[in-house]
């Protein structure tokens, strides 16, 4: 998966920021259909965020229908 980046002291909360950088490697086929996503832990530990940041990202990508 190519890398995503957060910035803490961005106005945009931080799962709205994972959100939208994985949204956009769905859009543009970086991330491909079957692409398996790292674990909640292992993103949370990469991006030193908590877990349940990740958690909540992974959850609106799932209603938004980019992720099963």
């Amino acid at each position: 998966m190519p890398p995503i980046s957060v910035n803490i002291a961005s106005a945009s909360p931080v799962f709205n920021q994972i959100v939208t950088q994985l949204t956009g490697l769905i859009r543009t086929g970086e991330l491909p259909e079957g692409a398996k996503l790292p674990s909640v832990r292992q993103l949370a530990n990469e991006l030193n965020v908590s877990p349940g940041t990740v958690q909540r990202a992974y959850g609106e990508l799932e209603r938004r229908g980019m992720i099963a």
